[in-house]
This record gives C-alpha cells, sequence and structure tokens, in this order.
C-alpha cells in the first residue's frame, strides 16, 4: 500500500517537473518515436495504457503497442496483459515483462544495460549471437537491480531503487 501511495505522489511530482506542461497526456500511436533533449523529459502515454517517462537525451521507437525500442533511459509503468509480453529492446539486451514498473538504462556510452525493478518481475537477457549462441539473461523481481551485457547478466537486491530513479525527480 505505501508504496502505491509514494509511486502515485511520484507521478505527479514527475509530471509537474516535466520541461513542458502536461495535464492528460495523449495516447502514442502504435508506431511513433519520441526524443528527449539535455534537461528534458518526456512522459508517453501508450495505446495500451502504459506510460514511459523518458529521461533527458533518450529516444524511444514504439514498433508496435508492447514493444520499443530504447537509446537512453526511461521509467515504465506498464500495464499487466495476460497474453502478450511488453518488450524493452536496448542495444542488444531484450528486457520482457507482463506487468509491472522498472527502469532501463543504456546510452551509448553505457557499456552495459542497466534494469531497476520497482514492482512486479521481469526477464532480462541479450540477443542470440549470429552463430547461435544462448545469451546470457537474468530475471529480476521488485528491489532487484540488474547489469546485463552481451555475455554476462548479474543481479543484485536493494533495500530501494530509488538511487536508479531520482533522476525523474531532478537529483542525478
Amino acid at each position: 500500500w505505501a508504496l502505491s501511495v509514494i509511486a502515485a505522489v511520484a507521478r505527479i511530482m514527475v509530471v509537474r517537473q516535466d520541461t513542458r506542461p502536461v495535464d492528460k497526456p495523449e495516447p502514442a500511436p502504435q508506431v511513433a518515436t519520441f526524443t528527449t533533449q539535455a534537461g528534458q523529459r518526456a512522459k508517453v502515454t501508450l495505446s495500451d495504457g502504459s506510460q514511459v517517462l523518458m529521461a533527458p537525451r533518450s529516444t524511444m521507437r514504439i514498433t508496435d503497442g508492447r514493444t520499443v525500442e530504447l537509446t537512453g533511459e526511461a521509467y515504465f509503468d506498464i500495464v499487466h496483459h495476460a497474453t502478450q509480453a511488453f518488450v524493452v529492446h536496448t542495444g542488444t539486451v531484450t528486457t520482457r515483462v507482463l506487468g509491472t514498473t522498472f527502469n532501463v538504462r543504456h546510452y551509448a556510452e553505457d557499456e552495459a544495460v542497466r534494469v531497476a525493478v520497482a514492482s512486479g518481475k521481469v526477464m532480462v537477457g541479450g540477443s542470440v549471437s549470429a552463430a547461435g549462441r544462448r545469451p546470457a539473461s537474468v530475471t529480476l523481481v521488485a528491489w532487484d537491480i540488474g547489469r546485463v551485457t552481451d555475455s554476462t547478466a548479474t543481479a543484485k537486491t536493494v533495500g530501494a531503487v530509488s538511487d536508479y530513479t531520482d533522476w525523474m525527480f531532478g537529483r542525478t
């Protein structure tokens, strides 16, 4: 219950701190690209009602209603769908989820993709190599932080994911 209240307050605070006013975000089209500049954040509502808060210097391409390609960082609040996973592609790493809240970070200069789970459960892993080699993967639950490269996947549990989501409140 406490996490729900904190999440609700965080969403209100984020909207008020956004660099452009967002009273009622418009649903994103099925295929679209969104980009933020340095110092800018953007809130995007996907066609299924899921919401994404994009960090500065990020690009998100929606390839269908529940699949996105991300360069940069974004916080996802995904609507549960029992039969269709939500998928985030970041470089050679794929994050799959049915419904949860989590942060994904992978800028061009980052050597690994970092995933911080606030609630729910996600599976994170690399792409199958051209030689057919199975990539490293890890399953993360609430308060887990995952770090994935082309060859490794590690997880650690932390007391809170706030160190990984402070950018949402301008505290980075």
